[in-house]
C-alpha cells in the first residue's frame, strides 16, 4: 500500500523572503504606496523583521513622510543597531529634511560599518 505525500509548503522564512523580494520590486517600480501598505500589513506578523522595517522606512521617505520614516528607523535601530542600511536610509531622511550634519553623521556610520554601500559615499 503506498501512502500519497504532500507536497510540503514553503517555510514561513521562505515564503517571506519571496514577499521581501516582490516588495522592493514595487519600490524600483517607484509604488511606494503599495510597498509600504504592504510591508505594515506584514509587519503584523513579523514585527522585527529588518527587511520589512526597511522597506517601510524607505517607501515613507519617497511619499515625503520623513518623520515616520525616522521613527521606524529609531525602531529599527534598538533591534539591529549594527544594521548599515538603517544608518544609510537615516542619511536619506536627513538629506530630505536638508540637515547636513544629520545626513553626514549617519552616513559616515553607515560607510563604517559596510564600506560596500556606494549610495552612503
Amino acid at each position: 500500500m503506498s501512502v500519497a505525500i504532500e507536497p510540503a509548503s514553503p517555510p514561513k522564512a521562505h515564503a517571506l523572503e519571496q514577499q521581501v523580494a516582490g516588495l522592493r520590486r514595487l519600490q524600483q517600480d517607484g509604488d511606494h504606496a503599495a510597498a509600504l501598505g504592504s510591508a505594515q500589513a506584514r509587519l503584523v506578523e513579523f514585527p522585527e523583521n529588518r527587511d520589512l522595517l526597511l522597506i517601510a522606512a524607505t517607501s515613507l521617505r519617497h511619499l515625503r513622510r520623513v518623520d515616520e520614516a525616522m521613527a521606524i528607523l529609531d525602531r529599527l535601530e534598538r533591534l539591529q543597531p549594527g544594521f548599515s542600511r538603517l544608518h544609510q536610509e537615516r542619511g536619506l531622511c536627513f538629506v530630505q529634511l536638508k540637515d547636513a550634519p544629520g545626513a553626514t553623521q549617519a552616513l559616515l556610520r553607515a560607510v563604517h560599518i559596510n564600506p560596500a554601500l556606494t549610495a552612503s559615499w
